[in-house]
């Protein structure tokens, strides 16, 4: 206690880098698990699409080539147990799927991988997270090529002062959910 009276400065001071030390250690390991955890997704969705890929060999199918549809439907069946244990890998796999599936115009196989996708983004981290916002903006774009108008405005109305205020500086993506 004396020599912290006598030398206060000094002790504050090296309590300040002590203070500032472990923050940035704490800090750095934060954001070295957060990118471990997306290597680890990023390498479980290049495996995966990977063996769709390979699964494309005659030798697999009876000696005939399957078609892209063939390997988007397995793909997709294959999808619904290959990840219980990291939805976050699930999540990006049904993106992918459901927006291939829009852009070859099977709405009808799209809204199903694409609704799930939102359900599962909802329940995983709540209906004002980014990812459950682009799953509801990814199932209104498709259902705008449908008709049911209704689906769109029934998903987006709730959310559209919510999105007016998130793109109060840039209002392209408050512009896009009103064209919606």
């Amino acid at each position: 206690g004396l020599w912290l009276r006598r030398h206060a400065l000094l002790a504050g001071a090296m309590g300040v880098v002590l203070v500032s030390l472990s923050a940035g250690l704490v800090a750095a390991t934060w954001q070295w698990r957060r990118a471990e955890q997306a290597a680890r997704q990023a390498e479980q969705v290049t495996e995966y699409l990977g063996d769709m890929l390979a699964s494309a060999s005659p030798d697999n199918n009876g000696g005939q080539m399957p078609s892209m549809m063939d390997l988007l439907e397995r793909s997709a069946r294959d999808l619904k147990t290959r990840f219980p244990d990291d939805p976050e890998v699930e999540l990006k796999l049904q993106d992918v799927l459901g927006n291939t599936y829009a852009q070859l115009n099977r709405f009808d196989l799209a809204i199903p991988i694409l609704e799930r996708r939102l359900a599962n983004a909802v329940g995983r981290y709540g209906e004002a997270d980014e990812r459950a916002i682009e799953a509801r903006m990814d199932l209104s774009r498709v259902f705008t090529s449908q008709p049911v108008p209704q689906r769109v405005v029934s998903l987006l109305e709730p959310w559209r002062e919510q999105e007016r205020q998130r793109h109060a500086n840039s209002p392209d993506g408050y512009d896009s959910m009103l064209y919606m």
